[in-house]
């Protein structure tokens, strides 16, 4: 299971993931909770995950990564079906992709340009 937000367990308040089987819970130091708007991308290219906050990259590491399509199911807002942690804000412009982006894309995203995938 993957999960991207704001863990409560090892560091409230600030960016990470969870990938359950490895690395387990990765956090940030980039406190969110403010009552502020932020864009914030995740982004893997084979087993590099790189996360950016507000157009700045906070985050760059490799890790032994699993399929994020393989049996996964996917949710917003919560970490399940039972629905036992869930988010307490907004989200806005959620985009998945099948495609890696470039920090250059990751750019324009941030900026509200728009980017184009060639297939």
């Amino acid at each position: 299971m993957w999960m991207f937000g704001v863990p409560h367990n090892n560091n409230p308040g600030t960016l990470g993931f969870d990938i359950r089987s490895n690395p387990g819970e990765v956090t940030t130091d980039s406190y969110v909770v403010d009552n502020q708007w932020h864009n914030v991308i995740l982004t893997r290219d084979g087993q590099t995950i790189k996360m950016f906050l507000d157009g700045n990259k906070i985050f760059e590491n490799s890790y032994d990564l699993t399929s994020l399509t393989t049996g996964n199911d996917y949710y917003i807002g919560t970490d399940n079906a039972e629905l036992l942690q869930t988010w307490d804000g907004y989200l806005d412009d959620i985009i998945l992709l099948g495609k890696t982006v470039s920090d250059e894309d990751v750019m324009d995203l941030y900026n509200d340009n728009l980017i184009s995938f060639e297939s």
